[in-house]
Order: structure tokens, then C-alpha cells, then sequence
């Protein structure tokens, strides 16, 4: 194993994910999860390319836990990463994000907020963990599997992992006020709550805890009012049915379908949520759209 240090900007993250938002903890799961989706959406994206990459018939995302060593496993089939990839993805957090995350806390943004929206998601982990272990294995053919450890204090430790196959099985070895979260229905509770429309399935054991296909990549025509008002309550918070949506696809040089919701009257508490690319959900201010 190779110890490295963490870049300064990272101690500074770090610092205040751990000590600071012990507000809504829960977050870090979402954010592990989004960050599975996101990876799952680029191992889709490059194996339409020629190349020489790990395959995966079916690809999806799994949630496991150990009640007695209090760990929670959180394994995708995505893209994974190298070597590379895994010192530049988990030991740097960009100079600039830190600069806009250090800003939003002069103007008094929530912290829970900005976690979801400079790329510090993965950090999220060191609020409930005292110890982090990442197995990874690139969609590269020629990449060998990584193992990154850490305690998210000073630095993390870097060697070679077992994993065989494609993606990134993440550890978390639980802090002793965090036993909470090695719960079966906790676990299915806070996956539903923040992750309930992510596109690539969720897996607990066998049971499946998301939607089987994202409703915005749904023919219109086969979506109910029901379901609209039931998404549109739970991306936003509102307890009032939206005053209107709007349902559309749009095909060119970059494809997508959206959903757009128009809420009965503006509030502060509307909106706070915004899914993008049909995985992550990260805040936002009065409009909600769920694109892929």
C-alpha cells in the first residue's frame, strides 16, 4: 500500500463535511447512489465505442449491509476507475469548487445544499463513516483493479484490490453514533426518499427499491395525472398538486425528455430539488426538471 496526502483543498472539505452537516445525514447515501448512476451512465456511453472493455449484461446497483462489523456496501457496475483516476477523483476536490463552496457558506447557503453541487458528494461518506474503502476495476481491459482506503483525516492509503469485475464497490465502515443506518428499512426509507426515480435499479438483497423506469423517459400517454402530482410532490416537498406540467422529447445533436412542473404559487420551499441526467438530485430554486 501507497500513502498519500490529501490536496489542501480536500482538508478543507473535508473538515466541514465531517464536522458540519450533521443536519440531515442521511444525504450521504444519496449522494453514493447518484454517484453510482452517474457511473453507470459513462460505462453505457463508452462501451458504444470500439475498444477493448469488460462488459456487463446487466448492470445495476447494490446496497448490502453487516449489522455486526456496522458496514454498508454500496457496489455499482459503472465505468469504474484507474489508478489515476481514483488519485485525481478521491484525493483532489478542484480548487474552484472549493472557492464556490467556501462562497456559499459567506452567504449562508445550507450546507446540506452545497454538498450535492461542487462535486464533494463522495465526502458526504465521512459523516456517518470513520473509515472508507473503495474496491474499483476501469471498464478499461488493460486497468487492474484499485483499492483506496481512508479515515478521511489526513490522506488515504492506495494498493492493489481483488474486485474481478467492472465498477466501484464503496465500504463504509460505520461510526459508532451512526449504527442507525445498518438498517434494512432505514436503508429502503432514505433510497426511496432521494433516489426513488434513478434509471439504473437499486437492489437491496433482492428486493428492488426504485422506479422501473424513470417516469420523464416515459411515453407521456402512459403516465397518469397521479403520477405526475406523486413525482412532482417528491422532488419538491409541496403538499399542493402543480399547476401545470409539461411532458416533452427533444432529438438532435444531444438527446433528452424533461418534465417541467409550474407550482400553484411561488415559495421558498419549492424546488429544492432538481434531478439531472435522470440520477443525481442536487438543489436548485423554484423550477424542477427531471431530464435524461
Amino acid at each position: 500500500m501507497e500513502n498519500h496526502s490529501f490536496q489542501a483543498d480536500a482538508k478543507q472539505i473535508l473538515r466541514l463535511v465531517t464536522h458540519s452537516i450533521y443536519s440531515d445525514r442521511e444525504i450521504f447515501l444519496r449522494e453514493l447512489l447518484s454517484n453510482a448512476s452517474d457511473a453507470l451512465d459513462k460505462a453505457r456511453f463508452i462501451s458504444l465505442k470500439e475498444g477493448n472493455y469488460r462488459l456487463v449484461e446487466e448492470p445495476k446497483i447494490r446496497i448490502s449491509f453487516n449489522e455486526e462489523a456496522k458496514t454498508i456496501t454500496i457496489e455499482d457496475d459503472g465505468v469504474g476507475m484507474t489508478r489515476e483516476e481514483v488519485i485525481e477523483n478521491l484525493g483532489t476536490i478542484a480548487q474552484s469548487g472549493t472557492k464556490k463552496f467556501m462562497e456559499g457558506l459567506e452567504t449562508g447557503s445550507k450546507l446540506e445544499s452545497l454538498i450535492g453541487q461542487f462535486g464533494v458528494g463522495f465526502y458526504s461518506a465521512f459523516m456517518v463513516a470513520d473509515n472508507v474503502t473503495v474496491d474499483t476495476l476501469s471498464i478499461n481491459g488493460d486497468a487492474k483493479a484499485v483499492r483506496w482506503e481512508s479515515d478521511g483525516t489526513e490522506g488515504y492509503s492506495l494498493g492493489e484490490s481483488d474486485k474481478e469485475t467492472r465498477g466501484t464497490r464503496i465500504i463504509l465502515f460505520l461510526r459508532d453514533d451512526a449504527a442507525e443506518f445498518v438498517d434494512a428499512y432505514k436503508i429502503k426509507q432514505i433510497a426511496q426518499k432521494h433516489s426513488g426515480f434513478v434509471q439504473w435499479p437499486i437492489f437491496l438483497n433482492e428486493e428492488r427499491l426504485n422506479e422501473k423506469k424513470a417516469l420523464w423517459s416515459r411515453n407521456p400517454d402512459e403516465v397518469t395525472e397521479e403520477e405526475y402530482n406523486e413525482f412532482y410532490k417528491h422532488i419538491t416537498g409541496d403538499h399542493q398538486e402543480p399547476l401545470a406540467h409539461v411532458h416533452f422529447s427533444m432529438e438532435g445533436q444531444i438527446n433528452f425528455s424533461a418534465v417541467l412542473f409550474i407550482p400553484k404559487k411561488t415559495q421558498f420551499t419549492i424546488g429544492q430539488y432538481e434531478l439531472q441526467s435522470g440520477s443525481q438530485v442536487v438543489p436548485k430554486t423554484r423550477t424542477s426538471i427531471g431530464t435524461r
